[in-house]
């Protein structure tokens, strides 16, 4: 009996990963972050639809960040931008863990 690999269109995937190139991962004042969080929300909700639900659900891995963004004024700005990095790098592994596991025949893909 033979397992079913997941299959991930590469084309989507580069699409996602245009989209993570495309943002300014850098605020200059805390109030800024909720518009950023808008920016990540729309790549994570692409990501989600086109990829795979469970690593990318929105509602899940940008719940902190979507809180801390809303209520910015009782953080430190050095809070939010921590967690703005934790978000880059969070999607980059993850898309980077597609494409690995596309390249060793783990997954399969399509275009």
């Amino acid at each position: 009996m033979e397992i079913a690999k997941a299959c991930y269109s590469v084309s989507k995937l580069r699409a996602a990963a245009d989209m993570v190139k495309a943002i300014n991962w850098s605020v200059k004042r805390k109030n800024e972050h909720f518009a950023k969080y808008m920016e990540i929300a729309k790549v994570y909700q692409y990501a989600s639809d086109n990829l795979n639900r469970w690593l990318f659900d929105p509602e899940i891995e940008l719940k902190g960040y979507r809180q801390a963004a809303y209520n910015h004024k009782a953080y430190k700005a050095e809070e939010l931008n921590k967690m703005l990095r934790r978000q880059y790098r969070y999607i980059c592994n993850e898309l980077n863990a597609i494409l690995t596991a596309i390249n060793s025949g783990e997954v399969d893909h399509c275009e």
